[in-house]
């Protein structure tokens, strides 16, 4: 048992120079080159287009076709007076008494058929 204890060892005098032999070792400094400086930054930039593309292409896939909802139907759904309100505010006024008589004329329509008590 005393034996697996001290399974290896260490060659006579390493510790002592050791640092002798690490001080031997030449340093070398890696250059720093531009791209080295820019990447992270291009890698940021790259992320960021990617999800806005994806988001962009999932929201067109999930966005109803023009024609299911035309206005005129999402107003009467949601308020049935919104019609009826903006129809009101046309610019276009109302014909006038004058107006009415003289279409009458122009049509032709014999006066008869409105003095009848249908």
């Amino acid at each position: 048992m005393e034996d697996r204890k001290h399974m290896y060892t260490v060659p006579e005098g390493y510790f002592g120079q050791l640092q002798e032999r690490l001080s031997g070792i030449p340093r070398r400094q890696a250059a720093v080159t531009p791209w080295m400086r820019v990447r992270p930054y291009v890698a940021l930039a790259a992320s960021f287009l990617v999800m806005v593309t994806a988001g962009t292409w999932i929201l067109r896939k999930t966005q109803p076709a023009a024609d299911v909802f035309p206005m005129e139907e999402w107003l009467t759904d949601a308020n049935p007076y919104a019609v009826a309100a903006i129809l009101a505010d046309s610019e276009t006024p109302a014909p006038t008494t004058e107006e009415v008589v003289q279409y009458l004329i122009d049509s032709g329509i014999n006066v008869a058929y409105y003095e009848t008590d249908d």
